[in-house]
């Protein structure tokens, strides 16, 4: 496939990337600040994602029902979210209301009221958010395995932050990191549909004005904890949910696609090994899969299942065997094949999303600084071997690097270190 991507630097120091697909009539832009939660102390917890929700609440132009509706108003979305390294503010329109998109967007960004009143307000939603989350265990066992992996880093603190200091976050506060972290220099805005992209540079120079001042980041630190734990939550249901994982590569590794593929086999999908295993052969589990994260330093991987309390220990050692032969034996000719069909697959129907292309586009940006086309990550794919694989494998899924997290009604003793490394 021919890549129409283009890039800009633009006066003032924002990033613009673009993609143009001409066969569609919308558009998704993201705005991305490279700012998230592991550029926050333990005491500051959850303040990037709670700015994110602030911006959302007016502006020195628009209310916050004005804003709801600018895009709505014309069959478009807006939307945001914020991430370990990232936050990103969203839209999605009709090429023809590219303009108006960018217009909002600078808004936002820009020139936020960050009342006083609405921080006490938004302090009840972001407060429901969390206890939300607290009460999925699908989703706060991950979190606790972030914590786990990350312990005594900012990379394990939870994204949103806790009820305590969430309490504290003050209107002043917030005005402080958007001075200081919200500046066009760690900005990237990416768009991928029917746009034409000096058109669209020259529109995003027009909305993103900012002032002149620069600002000096704080600097990440990239130390990591290498070592394993255990944690576990006890608490009423019918149901345990159970996650193992450990560090990864960073998202610029060499053996990035390696991974890739790896995961796909071990944990995506109904042909997965861990999903043949554990479901279809022996019934341990109805949910189970693999998943990564990777950042610009390092990255995680994980193995989620759900199971009955009864069958817990056999189904983590079960899960814990399928690591252990694939670091062993590695794989077959015929499932290295069919693992590099299912993600190239993966990939290509995945770019059929306008919003898919504007995150790849702004993801490779942040990371390598260029684009990778299509046909090159293909080609990559196509040229990793059983041996890379195994020794992905053999590098990151060893026993003694991994971590667990568990919750559900189980006695806090029943999982220890042990049951990880096989003792």
């Amino acid at each position: 496939m021919k890549s129409s991507y283009q890039k800009s630097i633009l006066p003032n120091g924002l990033c613009v990337v673009s993609e143009r697909v001409p066969h569609v009539r919308s558009v998704s832009i993201g705005v991305w600040i490279r700012v998230g939660s592991r550029d926050e102390s333990p005491t500051s917890n959850g303040i990037f994602h709670f700015l994110e929700h602030m911006l959302f609440k007016g502006s020195r132009r628009r209310s916050a029902r004005q804003i709801a509706e600018s895009l709505e108003s014309v069959g478009g979305a807006l939307n945001g979210f914020t991430s370990r390294e990232q936050t990103c503010y969203q839209a999605r329109i009709i090429d023809e209301y590219i303009p108006l998109a960018l217009d909002v967007l600078s808004d936002l960004v820009i020139n936020p009221r960050l009342e006083r009143a609405e921080v006490e307000r938004e302090k009840q939603v972001v407060g429901d958010e969390i206890r939300d989350l607290m009460d999925d265990p699908s989703d706060y066992v991950d979190e606790r395995l972030s914590s786990l992996i990350w312990r005594g880093h900012t990379l394990g603190l939870p994204i949103s932050g806790t009820l305590d200091t969430i309490a504290r976050i003050t209107s002043s506060q917030l005005r402080s990191r958007l001075r200081s972290w919200y500046r066009p220099e760690r900005m990237v805005v990416s768009a991928a549909g029917n746009l034409h992209h000096d058109r669209f540079a020259d529109d995003v120079e027009k909305y993103f004005r900012f002032s002149q001042r620069k600002t000096t980041a704080g600097k990440r630190s990239s130390k990591f904890p290498a070592s394993g734990d255990v944690e576990i939550i006890s608490r009423k249901g019918l149901q345990l949910h159970l996650c193992v994982g450990g560090l990864a590569y960073r998202y610029a590794h060499p053996r990035k696609y390696a991974l890739l593929l790896l995961n796909t086999i071990l944990g995506e999908g109904m042909s997965s090994r861990l999903f043949q295993n554990l479901r279809e052969q022996q019934g341990l589990a109805y949910s189970v899969h693999s998943y990564l994260w990777m950042a610009s330093d390092t990255g995680l991987i994980g193995l989620y299942l759900a199971t009955e309390p009864a069958k817990a220990a056999r189904a983590l050692q079960s899960m814990l065997h399928e690591l252990d032969v694939l670091r062993q034996s590695g794989l077959s000719k015929e499932e290295l094949a069919h693992g590099k069909a299912q993600l190239k697959g993966h990939l290509m129907l995945g770019l059929e999303s306008m919003s898919a292309r504007m995150v790849r586009l702004a993801q490779q940006e942040i990371h390598l600084g260029t684009s990778v086309t299509l046909d090159e990550t293909l080609a990559r794919i196509e040229a990793i071997g059983a041996d890379e694989v195994r020794q992905v494998a053999g590098d990151l899924l060893r026993r003694e690097r991994l971590s667990l997290a568990v919750i559900g009604p189980v006695r806090k003793n029943l999982f220890k270190r042990s049951d990880l490394l096989g003792y």
